[in-house]
């Protein structure tokens, strides 16, 4: 006879489920011009959506801004040497974008949009070549981090500056690291800084650090040894860490916050968000106390965005906003509604939203059953007052089926355990569950 099929729902039948996903399909805002674009980073205030990408190998930075129809180009385009390897290449304050940019001696510098044209804002923030930066707005005030190193290595470190509006001054007076670094994010909160980077000189390589006042403090400790992707935010004062791990007991994504002087997890589960592939390119945002990460699913080539309801991650919208191996996503929210961008295989700029806000209530929607659940040759569902439709995917999110209605044939499936996935007239059920 046959082993058991097993089939996990969205829900688990002692309560009802929540439907976190009204719109089946990422939508695309507006269309970018058909040739090699790098780089993007995506950024908004007052629902205004501005964008910076990198075009060609000349790797010139463009600045968009959308009008509700369509991206209209700030100022000249590919007007300066962008930078590379970060998604927070741009913000706005007060109407006024600014992007971190590159001069003629690669030396970092900040330039804001005046309404006609780009102008540096202060000097260079570096006297030697840039390696990678960063910048934020907090509280009207521009923070930039980069690292920084002369051709022979003789001058190099790690630093925050912040802009008073004639000068940029150096945060807690010394650099935090004296050496080069990589992969870093970071965010500030009334003037103190959180930031997370891969060091090449530091033990461990991944840490953490915090400004008191005095000195840099390291906040690494609790944090996993093998973590691999990050990205931190901070609202209300709390320190979101959200990460990709790799080791026995989690392979996916975790999210942890900074109290009380220590690293605490947002679920006692060892990973909150199992995938059987790792995950980079995280983009970390926090609304009403609910991180929202968005995602590249490595080995299964995929950008997810995925938003954790205080037990376990959600789907937003259908599971896959692109299958065709996209690269350098980031992602915002503007007005309870997630955008993200990416390149996408054929090197071309992509922006999707998401068009139910993640910020509004969910809908609930009446318990759905199934029985025999396990079985070994078919179940039936229950609960569905509609046409029904899905299908059938193993746990690498693989398709193995379709589900056309209440009566589902299981016969030709390999025992082990399933997702099926029912798409309703109010949006989509899904989960991935062991």
């Amino acid at each position: 006879m046959k082993a058991s099929v097993i089939i996990n729902l969205l829900i688990s039948l002692s309560f009802g489920i929540t439907n976190l996903s009204l719109a089946q399909y990422w939508q695309e805002v507006g269309s970018f011009p058909n040739q090699l674009l790098d780089d993007p980073s995506i950024t908004s205030e007052n629902g205004n959506i501005y964008i910076v990408y990198n075009v060609g190998s000349g790797s010139l930075s463009t600045v968009q801004r959308f009008d509700g129809s369509g991206w209209q180009t700030l100022g000249s385009p590919e007007f300066v040497r962008g930078t590379a390897n970060h998604p927070q290449r741009i913000v706005v304050k007060n109407g006024v974008p600014y992007i971190i940019a590159l001069d003629s001696q690669f030396r970092l510098i900040v330039m804001g949009y005046d309404g006609t044209d780009w102008q540096n804002i202060g000097n260079p923030l570096s006297d030697v070549s840039v390696v990678n930066a960063s910048i934020i707005v907090r509280n009207d005030v521009l923070y930039v981090a980069y690292s920084y190193s002369n051709a022979n290595e003789t001058i190099q470190g790690s630093a925050i500056k912040y802009f008073d509006g004639v000068n940029w001054n150096l945060l807690g007076g010394v650099p935090f690291d004296t050496g080069i670094t990589n992969y870093f994010s970071f965010d500030v909160d009334d003037g103190t800084p959180y930031i997370i980077y891969y060091g090449f000189t530091t033990t461990p390589a991944r840490r953490v650090l915090t400004y008191d006042g005095v000195n840099w403090i390291d906040i690494t400790q609790g944090i996993s040894s093998s973590i691999a992707y990050y990205a931190i935010t901070i609202e209300n004062g709390i320190p979101y860490l959200a990460y990709s791990v790799f080791n026995g007991s989690c392979v996916g994504l975790k999210v942890m916050t900074y109290q009380n002087n220590q690293w605490q997890d947002m679920s006692s589960s060892p990973c909150v968000y199992e995938s059987l592939s790792s995950l980079r390119d995280l983009t970390i945002n926090v609304q009403n106390g609910k991180p929202q990460v968005s995602c590249k699913v490595i080995n299964e080539q995929r950008i997810e965005y995925l938003q954790f309801d205080g037990t376990d991650w959600q789907i937003i919208g259908n599971s896959e906003i692109s299958t065709n191996n996209p690269r350098e996503s980031s992602s915002i929210i503007i007005n309870g509604t997630p955008y993200i961008a990416y390149i996408d295989l054929n090197d071309k700029l992509k922006v999707k939203k998401h068009d139910y806000g993640v910020g509004l209530s969910p809908e609930p929607v009446s318990p759905i059953s199934i029985f025999p659940n396990p079985t070994h040759t078919h179940s039936t569902l229950s609960g569905i007052n509609e046409t029904v439709k899905g299908e059938i995917r193993d746990m690498m999110g693989r398709y193995v089926g379709s589900v056309d209605s209440e009566h589902i044939s299981l016969e030709s499936l390999e025992s082990g355990n399933y997702l099926l996935v029912l798409e309703t007239s109010k949006g989509i059920i899904t989960k991935t569950h062991n």
